[in-house]
């Protein structure tokens, strides 16, 4: 991916299938990519889950095996979760955003995510939230 996709990111969730293990090879080329690209100040990766789907399946990858991997490959996190049955989901988003919170608490962000007078802001214009802004129309001024 082109560093402009990851520019100014916070967190990262990479997601791989976890009823073949050739995806999950594809999962650390993402992790890798996403590294080399995008650091916290200090210099250390960004936080990033890795999510392992289909738990409700028959899978080829177990939770210790998926433990195991995710820390050799700096992962912050490996869950392995269900998009069908909602199970993990919320425990591995509650994880991420724990490990994003602190890193911002630590000033690590080039781009905080709260302003420094810890206010937050709405993004959308006034004219998005009273409705007369098209959907589509609200992209064009929120432009890089």
């Amino acid at each position: 991916m082109m560093r402009v996709y990851y520019r100014d990111s916070h967190g990262a969730v990479v997601l791989c299938d976890c009823t073949k293990k050739d995806t999950v090879a594809g999962a650390f080329r993402w992790k890798k990519d996403l590294d080399y690209k995008l650091r916290l100040d200090n210099g250390d990766p960004i936080p990033a889950v890795l999510l392992a789907n289909k738990s409700d399946l028959k899978n080829e990858l177990s939770t210790a095996e998926l433990h195991e991997l995710g820390l050799q490959y700096g992962f912050s996190g490996a869950f392995k979760i269900s998009a069908k049955t909602g199970e993990n989901v919320e425990e591995a988003m509650q994880f991420l955003i724990r490990q994003i919170v602190c890193a911002e608490k630590e000033g690590l962000y080039v781009a905080p995510i709260f302003q420094r007078d810890h206010h937050i802001r709405r993004l959308e214009s006034e004219e998005t939230v009273r409705g007369r802004q098209s959907f589509k129309d609200t992209f064009k001024n929120v432009c890089c």
